[in-house]
């Protein structure tokens, strides 16, 4: 049976997976249900960009369409919670592909940055 872990972290934030609890910069997030099981999907796919198709089969386990428009919704109102206020933005959009949480070990200087998050290789 595969382990998972009860704690991720991304960067400066960390969910909590037993107690449903989201917290960055000392301050919690409160997240519907959708939203933690969006958020926790992508942060267990830390730097690796979530297809749509992906992210509907994780979240929604199939029920939705991965063209809904039900998904960039939620990854932005997801965004809007986790990156209001902080600094550097961890969950992005990748034009054309999907959506990701950034790097784990995130560096200051997002020109540092080898992941597509800070526009690497773009």
């Amino acid at each position: 049976m595969a382990r998972t872990r009860l704690e991720l972290r991304v960067g400066d934030l960390i969910l909590n997976t037993i107690t449903r609890r989201a917290r960055r910069q000392g301050r919690d997030i409160q997240l519907s249900n959708v939203q933690f099981h969006l958020l926790e999907f992508l942060m267990r796919s830390a730097s690796k960009v979530c297809l749509r198709e992906a992210i509907s089969q994780g979240v929604w386990r199939g029920e939705l369409s991965p063209f809904s428009n039900i998904i960039p919704v939620y990854m932005q109102r997801l965004r809007e919670k986790v990156d209001s206020g902080a600094e550097p933005k961890l969950i992005h959009g990748i034009r054309g592909e999907g959506n990701m949480t950034c790097c784990e070990q995130h560096p200051t200087d997002p020109r540092d940055c080898k992941f597509p998050c800070c526009g690497a290789n773009q």
